[in-house]
């Protein structure tokens, strides 16, 4: 992990304003933060949920249809969507110094956040995590890719997958030019 501090300064929109129970409304919203981020999109969030049904790039229940189509919605259509599962500690990293917020899913996709920065919390190397979904995750542990928030005391806790487990990244996503 690099010891540089990063903060994007990505805004964090909650999937709450609109679809609290949508099960993939999260990979939508990280999208779209990143659309925010990166290309400094103008469209709210509701209508940039409207413009991807609208193009097929999800249907109603968010389920997602095209990935690359959620940048066409977003009104970039010359980005694709890239992911890998190898190497992705490494992948986080040079995205982040390429001034790339890094989307992911968690336990085999039970939820989506994304990464916007890189800090040391506790003296363990971090990034910072946006969570749409309202999981209160707001790090990833860079060695071991858990993700936590820290109680009043500071101690972890980690974020819990539907079989009790910690929730560690299983997955990662961002847009490149094509």
């Amino acid at each position: 992990m690099q010891s540089r501090e990063i903060n994007l300064k990505q805004p964090t929109v909650s999937q709450f304003n609109q679809y609290p129970h949508d099960a993939f409304a999260c990979f939508v919203t990280d999208f779209y933060m990143w659309f925010l981020t990166v290309c400094k999109i103008k469209i709210s969030w509701v209508e940039y949920v409207e413009e991807c049904k609208k193009v097929k790039a999800i249907n109603d229940t968010f389920k997602i249809l095209d990935r690359d189509l959620m940048a066409v919605a977003a009104g970039h259509p010359e980005f694709t969507c890239k992911d890998t599962t190898v190497n992705m500690a490494e992948k986080i990293d040079q995205l982040l110094d390429s001034g790339v917020p890094v989307i992911f899913s968690l336990s085999g996709g039970e939820h989506f956040e994304s990464i916007d920065g890189r800090k040391a919390v506790a003296g363990v190397p971090c990034w910072t995590v946006d969570d749409p979904g309202g999981q209160g995750d707001k790090f990833c542990d860079c060695t071991t890719l858990e993700v936590f928030h820290l109680d009043a005391n500071g101690n972890r806790v980690y974020s819990k997958n539907h079989a009790g487990g910690h929730r560690v990244i299983t997955h990662i996503y961002w847009m490149v030019k094509r």
